[in-house]
């Protein structure tokens, strides 16, 4: 619930996107987590994070 409120007060905060990518990998729902992931990247493709969005998209079978 507070990510996504973090993204309904500021849809650009992709360590929003990014933290609940992250959990919904973890429950399951995968497509939802490349979505969220995805969004992340698009918003920040810092180097930082990149690696590791990347990382998690492969996991789960999408192309970065």
């Amino acid at each position: 619930a507070d990510l996504n409120h973090s993204i309904e007060l500021d849809p650009d905060y992709s360590f929003a996107y990014y933290g609940r990518g992250v959990l919904q990998q973890y429950l399951g729902h995968n497509t939802e987590a490349i979505a969220d992931l995805s969004k992340c990247l698009e918003l920040n493709p810092d180097e930082d994070i990149l690696v590791e969005v990347e990382a998690r998209l492969q996991q789960l079978g999408a192309t970065p």
